[in-house]
């Protein structure tokens, strides 16, 4: 008897591992089948992560589930894989979108699971409602539009907020437009206020404006300060490679012709001289390395390289679209 009782405590206790082994496995590839949450950038404060926070809590496989019948009944060929890249790139410029209105949408791909997101009425709004307090709307344009001011500001906010990796591609190539990103960078140091009143979200929740505060305020850090918050390197994260410091180190706002490259000098509006942005050809080098770093994605690479130094040469005008012109429009009043 005493056996019999052994050997049926020990098959239940088989059994309920087996179970909790099968669950688990079975949570994984569930967990694999769809995107992971978004992470918050290095520079991240209390506002910034917790709005993170915010949207990984709205957001739900549901959506994903949910709208993927949609797609699949409409574009059978596409992947597993594909969708989940053009998801995580929704989720990327859904984030941007809610702390920044008057985003434009700069990717075909992208734009069309958005698109079928959006026939999802009521899981679209309760998104929205969850992440800001408000909805992020869509205007689409009749035809693609060449927008070089708004690509700019565009390739700074995800530069800035996210890692580059293998399917930052869908976005086309980043930073093309190299004239407006610094007109940008003037006004961060200029008139940082006004760019917050121009894309802050008033109505939104409160982490939404004081997250682009925090991202202005870091931008800020890194243009101005003799000491920067981080390096002039690329910084390697689990999922691709963080630039946000490298782009920002390719601007030295000074007020003296004699500086050493790479060392920040601090900016002063009461300078006799004045400020401006350096030119010259090594800027112009360095410009074109970051370029062709940050769209040639290498997945292979274990190191944090600086692009600084790189000996790959300007790079060229290809890459997999135009960097300019966009699909639709996420903005909201």
């Amino acid at each position: 008897m005493e056996n019999f009782m052994f050997s049926a405590a020990f098959i239940i206790i088989f059994v309920f591992l087996l179970w909790i082994i099968v669950k688990a496995i079975q949570q994984q590839k569930h967990k694999n089948m769809y995107t992971k949450d978004l992470t918050p950038p290095l520079w991240a404060d209390e506002n910034t992560t917790l709005l993170f926070h915010k949207f990984n809590e709205a957001w739900s496989t549901t959506i994903e589930v949910t709208t993927n019948k949609q797609i699949r009944a409409s574009r059978p060929e596409l992947s597993n894989v594909e969708l989940r890249e053009r998801w995580h790139e929704l989720k990327k410029f859904l984030f941007l979108a809610g702390i920044s209105k008057k985003l434009p949408m700069f990717s075909e791909e992208v734009d069309e699971v958005w698109h079928f997101f959006l026939e999802e009425k009521s899981l679209y709004q309760k998104f929205c409602i969850d992440f800001i307090g408000k909805m992020i709307e869509h205007h689409p344009h009749d035809t693609p539009q060449h927008m070089p001011k708004e690509r700019a500001w565009f390739d700074i906010l995800y530069l800035s907020f996210f890692p580059v990796s293998s399917h930052s591609s869908l976005w086309g190539d980043f930073l093309k437009e190299r004239a407006e990103h610094q007109i940008w960078i003037e006004q961060m140091i200029d008139v940082p206020d006004e760019l917050i009143r121009l894309f802050g979200r008033q109505t939104a929740v409160s982490e939404s404006i004081d997250t682009l505060q925090d991202f202005v305020q870091f931008a800020r850090k890194q243009l101005i300060e003799d000491e920067p918050e981080y390096a002039y390197e690329r910084i390697q994260q689990t999922d691709g490679y963080w630039y946000g410091a490298a782009l920002f180190s390719l601007y030295i706002y000074q007020s003296d012709e004699d500086f050493f490259l790479h060392k920040k000098e601090a900016y002063s509006r009461d300078s006799a001289s004045g400020s401006s942005f350096v030119e010259g050809p090594k800027r112009d080098e360095e410009w074109d390395a970051l370029t062709e770093d940050v769209n040639h994605y290498d997945d292979t690479s274990s190191s944090s390289n600086s692009f600084f130094g790189n000996d790959s040469g300007n790079s060229d005008d290809g890459g997999s679209g135009s960097s300019s012109c966009s699909s639709c429009s996420g903005c909201s009043s």
